[in-house]
């Protein structure tokens, strides 16, 4: 029973797989709006190395680096609900000054409550 509900998650899996791929970006994101956890999953997954990198660069004095990289995520977050295609800039732009911005608030943040 247990292989029978593994080999039908991987399927499942494989076939949203399969889904986002056909997709566009820009579809991909009207779904991540609207609540889709899939869609979400999907720029998680693609720009998760990316979060990480930028996360390397900054340090938070008494965090871990896992904070970083979770403020990199909410980023990545805002990157996806704030992000307006008619302007002449990429996804992954827009996601990497969203990143950015995010990473240095919290440092900001952190340097004030030193003191």
């Amino acid at each position: 029973m247990y292989n029978e509900a593994k080999s039908f998650s991987e399927g499942a899996k494989s076939d949203l797989t399969n889904e986002r791929e056909q997709m566009n970006e820009m579809d991909l994101l009207t779904l991540a709006r609207g609540g889709s956890t899939d869609a979400l999953e999907y720029f998680f997954d693609k720009y998760q190395s990316i979060v990480y990198w930028k996360a390397t660069q900054y340090f938070l004095q008494g965090a871990e680096r896992e904070d970083l990289i979770q403020e990199g995520m909410i980023g990545l977050f805002k990157a996806i609900r704030d992000f307006n295609p008619e302007r002449e800039a990429s996804f992954k732009s827009f996601a990497e000054i969203c990143i950015n911005r995010q990473l240095l608030s919290a440092v900001k943040r952190g340097s004030r409550k030193k003191k």
